[in-house]
């Protein structure tokens, strides 16, 4: 399962099928999804970014899954810096 629909489009090319909500792109999106309503017993691991939401792991526990995190990714600052890029103009190449 994914939130996006981007990561299951790749994963088909892998041949894998990968359901994600079509109603959003959240994790109250996924956890929406009737496949997610009785997880009791079941084993998820959860990729995501360092320090991610806890809403996803918090309700599958709560509806009974054993669930493993694995933070493979860090969010960072996209904004660009425009001081470096006017200082770079300054320079000759």
């Amino acid at each position: 399962m994914s939130v996006r629909p981007a990561p299951g489009r790749l994963a088909r090319l892998s041949g894998q099928d990968i359901l994600f909500p079509t109603a959003g792109s959240d994790s109250e999106a996924l956890l929406a999804l009737p496949q997610l309503a009785d997880v009791a017993g079941q084993h998820w691991l959860i990729v995501r970014g360092q320090g991610g939401r806890a809403l996803l792991a918090d309700t599958l526990c709560a509806r009974g899954a054993q669930v493993s995190l694995a933070e493979v990714y860090q969010r960072v600052d996209g904004r660009p810096d425009w001081r470096l890029l006017d200082e770079g103009r300054r320079t000759p190449w």
